[in-house]
């Protein structure tokens, strides 16, 4: 296999946000959508070869994703939550189409996100990177249920007028 070039290596670094958004629309579950992103990133590495320059590489990573991520529902036959093909299908081209996560966005998450208060930024990690229920959340802190809904509640209205701040120039 050839050396992946440079502009390959900035591509397939720079979309792991979006794919993994793009999983987890597919998915619902961040544990599962990122398990996909590593089988599929270990696919798109292996293909690298495959890819045609001046082409969209995010068109090319997700169609590989979406590969994945249904070889993964297969194995997990007996999950209650499945779409049927023609939906993972119009979710994938929806997704290719309008690309809601453009990195200059992502960026400016990033940016918000480091702005939170540490114990705010805590409770969203926990809850979304994590992946951990709040209830969950809240035994782990010594707090209430309630407490950690209200608080990811306000932290996630936090997020979006920064991120609303930020995309109109005020910020």
């Amino acid at each position: 296999m050839p050396q992946p070039t440079e502009e390959f290596v900035s591509s397939y670094t720079g979309c792991q946000s979006q794919l993994f958004a793009f999983l987890l629309s597919l998915l619902g579950s961040p544990q599962q959508a990122e398990e996909v992103l590593q089988e599929a990133n270990l696919v798109i590495w292996r293909k690298s070869d495959q890819f045609i320059p001046g082409t969209s590489f995010i068109a090319w990573a997700i169609s590989i994703a979406r590969y994945q991520a249904m070889a993964y529902r297969e194995k997990q036959g007996r999950d209650r939550l499945r779409f049927d093909e023609r939906a993972t299908e119009a979710i994938a081209n929806a997704y290719a189409e309008r690309n809601p996560w453009p990195s200059d966005r992502l960026t400016v998450l990033d940016q918000c996100i480091g702005a939170l208060p540490e114990p705010a930024r805590s409770v969203l990690m926990m809850r979304y990177k994590d992946g951990l229920s709040p209830a969950s959340i809240a035994a782990q802190q010594g707090k209430t249920y309630r407490a950690i809904v209200q608080s990811l509640s306000r932290v996630r209205a936090a997020l979006a007028e920064c991120i609303r701040s930020k995309e109109a120039g005020d910020a």
